[in-house]
């Protein structure tokens, strides 16, 4: 009796989920992004994505399906970034990479203006010097230039 219980309520939540879980990720609340670490290699981009899950019918989904199913959500957050790659996700974390990020030239760095997919609570950004600026409740960034060596940092209008 049990076993039949579980396998017609393991039915009905394969079948609900889907439905409430696209909803949420569609309102941006399915997942809650709260730091987005920015390190570079070359050109390319690594980014840390801490967040949490919202919302129990998304927690379920998670559950049955695994953190690859949030897999589509973090690449639409990062869909302005050229060649994404997520090289690693788990329940709160992921690491994605991407191309093309940042230039140096002249002693000067720059990266490029991009929107993510929704807000983020905060965006580390660590150049390669180890200089580091932290951007607080943002969806978008402006153009940024950093001097080498300095502590002279520069948002350009979009």
């Amino acid at each position: 009796m049990f076993k039949r219980v579980w396998v017609v309520f393991m039915i009905f939540l394969l079948l609900l989920m889907p439905v409430v879980s696209a909803a949420e990720a569609h309102e941006s609340r399915f997942i809650d992004i709260t730091d987005v670490i920015m390190t570079f290699d070359g050109e390319d981009a690594n980014i840390t994505v801490e967040y949490s899950i919202d919302g129990l019918f998304a927690r379920l989904y998670l559950l049955v399906f695994g953190p690859d199913a949030i897999r589509q959500k973090l690449e639409d957050v990062f869909a302005d970034f050229s060649n994404i790659r997520i090289t690693d996700i788990s329940w709160n974390k992921a690491n994605i990479t991407a191309n093309d990020v940042i230039t140096y030239d002249d002693g000067i760095y720059r990266i490029h203006a991009f929107d993510l997919g929704q807000n983020v609570d905060k965006l580390y950004i660590i150049f390669p010097n180890g200089y580091e600026i932290m951007l607080e409740d943002i969806n978008a960034t402006r153009p940024i230039v950093h001097k080498n060596n300095t502590q002279f940092i520069m948002f350009l209008p979009a």
